[in-house]
């Protein structure tokens, strides 16, 4: 679907997935009345877990979802029509230790 004429917003609906300092960006953005500043009448909301935003934003029950990145990519290799705008980190901070093998208690 695609418009010749886009109209801002009156008002946003955000979900942020988990209680975090990431999410906190969202809530805070709200409490500090940053997005009032700039025109919009705000709504935040917690949704525990990223596919469950991920079908919040697909239901039209929220505009936006802040949300780690395996959940909107997987939508959308999936075909959902989603599209990340904005990181809140400019690198990974999660690491992954992987074993060569996995071995049982006796023999460790």
């Amino acid at each position: 679907m695609c418009a010749s004429v886009v109209h801002a917003a009156d008002s946003i609906r955000i979900a942020y997935s988990s209680v975090d300092p990431h999410a906190l960006l969202v809530s805070l953005a709200e409490k500090r009345g940053l997005y009032t500043k700039y025109g919009l009448a705000s709504t935040v909301v917690y949704i525990p877990g990223g596919s469950t935003v991920i079908q919040a934003m697909l239901s039209g029950e929220v505009d936006l979802g802040q949300l780690t990145g395996p959940p909107g990519v997987t939508a959308n290799l999936r075909g959902a029509d989603i599209t990340y705008v904005a990181m809140t980190d400019d690198r990974i901070i999660r690491v992954a230790k992987v074993f060569r093998r996995f071995c049982g208690a006796s023999e460790r």
